[in-house]
């Protein structure tokens, strides 16, 4: 019905019924997140945005179906921007969306459009941070990053995953397109993930990129910090030292490292938890049996000033 309201079959991936649709979803957004207009809002995103034809496991979708997509979804992107706070089931299809099309509709280096086009997830986030309505376009951006944290920076081992770099870098492009305190605001959501993805991916590149995005981040935490929520960036790392310290210590510290030399004063405030694991783990092993795990703690602590210094001082002496 909804297909034929608009005018064309749905076989025929026709733009212009995709274009009425997107226009009606970006213009009528306040209209269709109401309780009488949410199930017609719903139909449209299921209907132009993740048809069968598009989703089915293991098939190429149509090239015009991709090309009808690619002329209209930041349309329907952008209303889902304006009304994702009102209603909370377009989290879940923000999320389906990412995770159908970031990469299979708009690959990385896609030949289809050429190098120059741009994703409409970041064509619609630059016109919502521009609309400026602060509590929409966060709400967006937080959405967006959790939806791709979620669905491509679940790293679990050392393999490196299928569009991993093309991840990071659009992560990157994502901290080029929102202003600092947008950002900041939402760093917890992809912290940890990116930390992980830093201590347990060796490929150069893919370190080299999650390098880069960390220090963004720090940098952008330190000079926005009226934009942090409370507790935050700090909570993410303390979560990140209790889930990694059992396991991989020595790469901890120098993971950590990234973060100490953009803001020391954050992982000075883990001096206490991670001063306390190194002495759990010379308790099991005995004292100067885990040279590796020590001397990587000295060389994070030698980066953190004062406070660092003073540590190290205090370790040297328990050994004498």
């Amino acid at each position: 019905k909804i297909v034929h309201f608009f005018g064309f079959p749905e076989r025929d991936h026709g733009r212009i019924p995709r274009c009425a649709a997107g226009w009606v979803v970006r213009y009528w957004a306040p209209l269709l997140a109401t309780s009488r207009g949410q199930q017609l809002l719903f139909s449209l995103l299921d209907t132009f945005l993740l048809p069968y034809a598009l989703i089915r496991p293991g098939a190429s979708p149509p090239s015009p179906l991709l090309l009808a997509l690619r002329s209209t979804f930041s349309d329907f992107l952008l209303g889902i921007s304006i009304v994702l706070p009102q209603v909370p089931y377009l989290q879940q299809q923000l999320r389906s969306l990412v995770k159908q099309h970031l990469f299979r509709v708009w690959p990385p280096r896609s030949e289809l459009y050429g190098p120059q086009s741009s994703s409409p997830f970041l064509e619609a986030l630059q016109i919502a941070t521009q609309r400026r309505s602060q509590s929409s376009s966060n709400h967006f951006l937080k959405h967006l990053l959790i939806a791709i944290r979620d669905s491509f920076l679940q790293i679990s081992s050392t393999v490196v995953t299928q569009n991993l770099s093309a991840t990071l870098s659009f992560v990157q492009q994502i901290a080029c397109t929102v202003p600092p305190a947008d950002l900041v605001s939402c760093v917890q959501h992809v912290l940890s993930s990116l930390l992980r993805v830093l201590l347990l991916i060796q490929e150069p590149q893919i370190r080299l990129q999650c390098v880069e995005i960390l220090r963004g981040l720090v940098e952008s935490c330190r000079n926005e910090p009226s934009s942090l929520s409370p507790g935050e960036p700090l909570q993410s790392l303390r979560d990140f030292v209790a889930e990694c310290e059992r396991t991989h210590e020595v790469k901890l510290h120098s993971v950590l490292e990234v973060v100490a030399t953009q803001s020391p004063s954050l992982v000075r405030e883990l001096i206490p938890k991670l001063t306390a694991a190194l002495h759990h783990r010379e308790h099991d092993l005995g004292r100067g049996r885990d040279h590796a795990h020590r001397q990587a703690y000295c060389k994070l602590l030698s980066l953190l000033g004062e406070a660092g210094r003073e540590e190290i001082k205090l370790i040297t002496e328990e050994d004498s």
